[in-house]
């Protein structure tokens, strides 16, 4: 009898210690949908209803536990879709956007694993107009940098400091999980901000390993199957800062990348090399009116092919997005890009083409869109 009721109380203190638990579960999500249009796609003018635009449409499900001491159980799933067809995003991926759990103290910061975004996006591109607000088309262009979050890493491990003086960093692996080649399509990042009152600065490094190589591999997915960089070696790095001044917050970024042996093989010889200088602004003119304006500077310099090639692109965007409540918006944009030098990518004509992040290539050297979209967020 004894023994009984000591079995009892021992599992009525177990089931009361994990029903005190604090769990929480959150589900969040945006709608972005509108009418987009492009003078020059291919040679032609084009009018398009999407939902590519200042946010990507999204469903996310965030959760924690409370494990005491300080430490807690957190996970998020996120889901990118079109709600035009109902069509899942990144290449129809569940938990396309992020996949991780982890655990979070209050003493050693954030340990998480899973799908996830690399301390450049998490650092640096939150000081850039597309990472910090604008989103997509603001995007230096190709994406060269990552700044947009193009590629999203697979089989990701990542650290992320607590905050001491307004200082925080963060440092991400993520594995090939490749049987006798551990060094494809694997990647690395770290990264590092500062906050103090109006200022704000950040830093971040990010490096991919014979991108593209694991097409053949045991593992085809890699770390980045949703946007494979066929290089031996891609670079990307930068810096920024942004400073608020009452209404207006004024930004300045650059960033660059390197991509060494580009094309299939891997051996190719070809190096290419982006700079890309952003100044941009935002200012609020009202609690329900916000302008935003970006010029983005872009070289690409080309070596390994006959002679050397030197690219430039001039871009100019500019939005206003007005509150209708908290959650909704209706937003304007428009953008304009010019391509110079040597054609990076060639127009009808031969010289060079201009290509703004989401369209498809201009058969001129110029490219200009207009978009006004609708946005809720949940």
């Amino acid at each position: 009898m004894k023994k009984v009721l000591a079995s009892s109380a021992i599992m009525v203190a177990c089931t009361a210690n994990f029903a005190s638990a604090q769990t929480s579960v959150t589900i969040y999500g945006v709608f972005d949908q509108g009418f987009t249009y492009s003078t020059n796609q291919k040679g032609s003018a084009n009018l398009q209803f999407t939902s590519l635009g200042v946010q990507g449409s999204r469903l996310g499900f965030k959760g924690s536990e409370d494990l005491g001491g300080g430490l807690k159980t957190i996970f998020t799933l996120e889901s990118g879709f079109d709600p035009n067809t109902g069509a899942l995003g990144q290449g129809g991926k569940l938990f396309g956007r992020q996949g991780f759990v982890g655990l979070q103290s209050t003493q050693w910061g954030t340990l998480t694993a899973g799908r996830q975004y690399d301390p450049l996006v998490g650092n640096l591109a939150p000081l850039t107009s597309n990472g910090g607000y604008t989103g997509l088309y603001f995007a230096h262009p190709f994406d060269n940098d990552n700044t947009n979050n193009t590629i999203r890493f697979n089989n990701a491990v990542k650290y992320a400091s607590n905050t001491y003086g307004g200082f925080s960093s963060s440092v991400m692996y993520a594995f090939s999980n490749q049987i006798g080649a551990f060094g494809n399509d694997r990647a690395w990042s770290a990264g590092a901000k500062y906050e103090n009152g109006p200022l704000k600065l950040g830093v971040g490094y990010l490096e991919l390993d014979n991108g593209g190589a694991s097409t053949t591999s045991p593992n085809p997915a890699g770390t980045a199957p949703d946007a494979p960089v066929t290089a031996s070696r891609a670079r990307m790095y930068g810096l920024g800062g942004s400073y608020q001044l009452g209404p207006a917050l004024l930004g300045a970024v650059w960033t660059g990348s390197k991509y060494n042996n580009v094309g299939p093989t891997l051996t190719s010889g070809i190096t290419n090399n982006f700079n890309n200088y952003e100044l941009n602004a935002r200012y609020l003119v009202a609690p329900t009116l916000m302008l935003v304006a970006a010029y983005t500077y872009t070289t690409v310099g080309i070596s390994g092919r006959p002679g050397v090639v030197n690219s430039k692109f001039n871009q100019f965007s500019v939005l206003a997005d007005y509150f209708l409540s908290k959650r909704t918006t209706l937003y304007a944009e428009g953008i304009y890009l010019r391509a110079g030098g040597d054609p990076f990518i060639a127009g009808a004509n031969g010289g060079p083409a201009a290509q703004i992040q989401g369209l498809s290539a201009s058969s001129t050297n110029s490219q200009a869109l207009v978009r006004v979209g609708i946005r809720h967020s949940f």
